[in-house]
């Protein structure tokens, strides 16, 4: 089965979900969100037309679509955060989903995501480690 990656997370972890998206890439695994190559911050896309906001989650569930797996980068302050949206529509999907923790509060799982340096959950570490399913 081919991966197909769709990176959730709040616009203000676009950065983060960038580097991601770029060590995937690296490793030969296909990233179907686009949303963390755009240069829209939660200001510019506040200040946007109704109509506008609507294409560009559309655009968004419409990447989910098209995912295998949704790996969602959680921080702080999350505030107005469409990532959550996508985490559910992914798990009503059956999409393979994956919670990453960046707030610094849970133990590092070095060789889960290499050298990205994200903070990962004991549990999800877990599941990642020894569940073939996970990300099959």
């Amino acid at each position: 089965m081919t991966r197909r990656i769709y990176i959730a997370s709040a616009l203000h972890h676009a950065k983060a979900a960038h580097l991601l998206a770029c060590d995937l890439a690296v490793a030969g695994v296909e990233v179907v969100s686009t949303w963390h190559e755009k240069t829209d911050t939660v200001e510019t896309e506040a200040g946007l037309p109704k109509t506008t906001q609507l294409a560009i989650a559309e655009q968004c569930l419409a990447e989910v679509d098209q995912a295998s797996h949704l790996v969602w980068l959680h921080g702080d302050a999350e505030g107005r955060c469409g990532a959550a949206v996508e985490f559910g529509y992914a798990l009503a999907r059956g999409v393979h989903c994956i919670c990453v923790d960046l707030t610094g509060s849970q133990q590092w799982a070095p060789s889960v995501f290499g050298t990205l340096g994200i903070n990962m959950s004991r549990a999800l570490c877990v599941a990642l480690l020894t569940s073939s399913r996970v990300l099959a």
